[in-house]
């Protein structure tokens, strides 16, 4: 059977079944090796009528840059087997298919109970084949896109077997050595993770003595749930066997330590209250899952099963009168320790301070009044951000767990005499040992940011400009400055250090389409602080091709191409089915991602990074007119 070049025909349910020489991963035919395209980027003269006014304006003057884009593809097509031989086609005892690039491009194959996949067209590369099990099968192996195989560089015509293997293990588990309760409301779950991939899959229940399974080979972790229960350990996820190589049939016992363990709280040397109006709860923070268990609440002593090991004490706030302390999460001790044979007898100490927070600007009071404020808070561990009061406010006394804070600044109304940072960390690791006045300052300083296209400014026009943001890069923190056209920017902002983004907003050919470009980089401002960033772009001419020739100019078959960069930037530069106008770009390091978007004569990658390039790139004469056709040699060097 010949694999097509063309339009490609899926399979219809149907299964295919060849008698192969020597049954594995790879069987290859023919075809000579097509190499990944890269961009070759050259200044070519564009005759003027044909140009934009616009991007004669903010492009540099009458050059644009040629970006050719050819595609290599391939047509690949296979069966699905397990260890060499074909799967069942019953759909329960089956499982997906998956190839991943190295780009993170991930597309579906097919269903083994279908028996084969394709043709399918895709670009040349290196791909990870992946084999995800289907509900929880009998003979196909348990996987949750666990890769099976090395990568596979696939640069012809071929036929491609993909052979998942599988071994068998027999599973029992155990709870201190003898079977778990038998009742159906004392039940966890046992999990099997992946160590290379981090991908988990359920393995059995602690309502079943033994069980049988067929795992991929490799390096497993066994994890231990829990789902309901008061006479087995209360770990919600905690790691039981490690580092467990299964590469052959094998026999595993997974036995369940647990001790029984008796929880008090106390805070600042005295008991909680015993009330329901004025308690907190705590939890345990397993190390080896970073997953959480609730012990008990502070009113109450807790009596509690738990598997041994160093656990994170966290207390969490619910209900006060005024006596327990208000952090939502804060960590109250780092490394609990519960062995097998200890005390049976665990005290949790939370230890608080009362303070009067005090917000100061430069180490003054904070100026503005209501007319101008903002909120100065903390953030907890669980993520959430706790007010401390607002900066034209007295704010009130706080009662809080002793240990160390980061705290944030976040302007609520705006104005030129405070900080225009919408949401910033001003300080980091500040130790609260003591109760007492609690000084808050910020420092500030003035920052004058003034913008440049191409060396002029930028237009003065509401269907041209992008948005300006200052960025804190340690924690992705965004404070809005303004659009490119009210520029310069005259701003007060929090000492540090920042990146300047321009965001695309409206264009009439006139500013960049770049969506989230990172302009200037570590902009310190420490003082008084003038910076001018001349953005400089580049027209480009993006032109399309597959495997050498056009496209299918219809749009049943087509994919689109963007430029992406390592921040996240990203700019469309057309479809594969139509003829793409020129486009303004900042300049810098981009990779050409491939989409595909209908259609099985154009490659089927979701998304595929084709090649690299830098905008525009260098050591090419400005002017140089070289047409489409007489590059093509050139476009196909591999620019790593």
């Amino acid at each position: 059977m010949t694999c097509p070049r063309g339009p490609i025909f899926a399979l219809a349910g149907t299964s295919r079944r060849r008698t192969l020489k020597k049954p594995g991963l790879l069987r290859s035919r023919g075809g000579s090796a097509l190499m990944r395209s890269a961009i070759h980027v050259m200044a070519a003269l564009v005759v003027s009528i044909a140009m934009p006014a616009a991007a004669q304006f903010a492009g540099g003057g009458e050059l644009a840059t040629l970006m050719q884009l050819d595609v290599p593809s391939v047509v690949v097509e296979g069966d699905f087997l397990r260890n060499s031989r074909a799967f069942p086609s019953d759909v329960l005892d089956s499982g997906n298919f998956y190839i991943e690039s190295g780009e993170g491009d991930l597309f579906f194959l097919g269903n083994s109970s279908i028996g084969a996949y394709g043709p399918l067209r895709v670009v040349s590369g290196r791909y990870e084949p992946q084999f995800s099990s289907f509900f929880e099968p009998a003979t196909a192996p348990r996987s949750n896109r666990v890769p099976f195989s090395a990568p596979l560089t696939v640069e012809t015509d071929q036929v491609l077997d993909l052979n998942v293997p599988a071994v068998r293990v027999s599973l029992s588990f155990l709870l201190n050595g003898a079977t778990f309760p038998g009742s159906p409301d004392q039940n966890a779950d046992f999990l099997l993770r992946h160590r290379g991939s981090g991908r988990e899959v359920p393995i059995g229940t602690s309502q079943q003595a033994v069980s049988a399974i067929y795992v991929v080979p490799g390096v497993y972790d066994v994890i231990y749930a829990h789902r309901s229960g008061t006479l087995i350990p209360a770990n919600t996820r905690t790691v039981i066997l490690e580092k467990i190589l299964i590469d052959q049939p094998t026999s595993l016992v997974v036995d369940v330590p647990m001790v029984f363990r008796t929880f008090t709280y106390m805070l600042n040397g005295v008991p909680f209250p015993n009330s329901g109006l004025d308690f907190g709860h705590i939890h345990l923070e397993d190390p080896s899952t970073a997953a959480s268990f609730f012990v008990g609440r502070t009113s109450t002593p807790a009596l509690l099963r738990v598997i041994p090991g160093t656990y994170r004490v966290i207390y969490a706030f619910r209900e006060t009168q005024g006596v327990s302390p208000t952090n939502p999460w804060a960590i109250v001790d780092e490394d609990l320790l519960i062995d097998l044979t200890g005390i049976t007898g665990i005290q949790v100490e939370v230890t608080t301070h009362s303070v009067d927070p005090v917000f100061l600007m430069d180490g003054l009071a904070f100026p503005g009044g209501g007319f101008a404020n903002a909120q100065i808070e903390y953030r907890a561990g669980n993520g959430a951000f706790v007010s401390l009061g607002r900066t034209h406010e007295v704010p009130a006394t706080k009662t809080l767990i002793e240990g160390s804070y980061d705290f944030y600044y976040r302007l609520l109304v705006p104005g030129s005499v405070i900080p225009s940072n919408a949401h910033t960390r001003f300080a980091t690791g500040v130790v609260l040992d003591q109760s007492g006045p609690l000084p808050v300052n910020i420092e500030t300083a003035v920052l004058d940011l003034n913008l440049r296209l191409d060396g002029a400014p930028f237009p003065y026009s509401g269907l041209n400009f992008g948005r300006i943001h200052l960025i804190e890069p340690e924690t992705g923190a965004e404070s809005l400055l303004g659009r490119s056209y009210e520029a310069p920017f005259l701003r007060r902002v929090i000492r540090g250090e920042y990146d300047v983004v321009y965001a695309f907003w409206e264009s009439q050919g006139l500013t960049p389409l770049n969506r989230w470009h990172v302009v200037a980089r570590g902009l310190q401002v420490n003082e008084f602080t003038s910076t001018l960033i001349d953005i400089r772009t580049q027209l480009v001419a993006p032109r399309f091709s597959l495997d050498g020739v056009e496209f299918p100019d219809v749009e049943s078959d087509h994919g689109r191409f963007l430029l992406r960069d390592a921040d996240g930037d990203e700019v469309l530069l057309g479809n594969s089915h139509e003829a793409s106008p020129d486009i303004l770009v900042i300049e810098g390091t981009y990779q050409v991602d491939y989409e595909w978007q209908s259609g099985t004569a154009v490659p089927a990658n979701p998304r595929e990074t084709i090649a690299s390039v830098v905008v525009p790139e260098p050591g090419f004469a400005v002017g140089l007119f070289v047409s489409i056709l007489g590059i093509r040699g050139l476009a196909m060097r591999r620019r790593e």
